[in-house]
């Protein structure tokens, strides 16, 4: 009854023309020779068919691309899926495709509105399988701490300066404060002390992500197929 419930929301005006024999027809499996395919499906006025064909063609992707022999074939043409949103699409299963894409020349580009779109357990799978990660302005403050301490911290030397005043009584110091208003705080006796540390920091700290990055600009670091990551980078995405 359930599956049946959820097809009949395809029959509704405006969606089922989407199937009709006579339009051209794409299958998944099609990925293997280069083309472009762009599908716009109307949220607004059909939230829960959208939502539908949007995981179906998500898991048709996936299924596709972890086709048995694929990993094997000839080095011609990537296969890449991109989906706007997609908080709403992503499932246990299209999270093990990210494990897939990296070995079958293929990969999904997931744009989210936020983690916490997801599920625990999918925000954790999927965040960790991401071998290439970007944040742009606007990210909540889980999303950003999310990032912070995967992108991590780095050893830096702090230094703190420490001024003393001039020992003595109080004919001395008040010589030393007459000559320190003439001729500068050294010659008015005053010491200077400084300590240098270690101290750890965050490459990018919560409150950088969220408050610091400018607009039309983007934190991201990359991961190749071969599994060597790069640290994160700032990229000015207007040039």
């Amino acid at each position: 009854r359930l599956l049946v419930q959820r097809l009949a929301v395809l029959e509704r005006p405006g969606v089922g023309e989407l199937f009709a024999a006579g339009r051209e027809r794409f299958a998944a499996a099609d990925i293997a020779r280069p083309l472009r395919v762009r599908i716009a499906l109307n949220e607004a006025a059909h939230p829960e068919a959208a939502r539908l064909i949007g995981r179906l063609v998500l898991a048709q992707f996936v299924q596709a691309m972890a086709t048995h022999g694929r990993e094997r074939g000839p080095r011609k043409v990537f296969a890449c899926l991109v989906a706007a949103d997609a908080g709403r699409l992503v499932d246990e299963y299209t999270a093990k495709g990210l494990h897939w894409a990296r070995n079958r020349r293929a990969g999904l580009v997931l744009s989210l509105r936020s983690l916490d779109d997801l599920t625990p357990a999918l925000r954790t799978t999927v965040f960790d399988a991401a071998g290439c990660k970007a944040v742009v302005p606007g990210a909540s403050r889980n999303d950003a701490e999310l990032f912070a301490e995967h992108w991590g911290k780095v050893e830096g030397q702090e230094k703190s300066v420490t001024m003393g005043t001039p020992d003595g009584g109080l004919i001395k110091r008040a010589r030393y404060a007459v000559l320190g208003a003439l001729f500068g705080e050294k010659a008015g006796g005053r010491s200077e002390r400084v300590t240098t540390r270690t101290v750890e920091r965050y490459r990018w700290s919560p409150a950088e992500i969220t408050g610091d990055l400018d607009t039309h600009h983007a934190i991201v670091s990359l991961t190749t197929r071969e599994g060597k990551r790069t640290g994160p980078v700032l990229i000015d995405l207007g040039r």
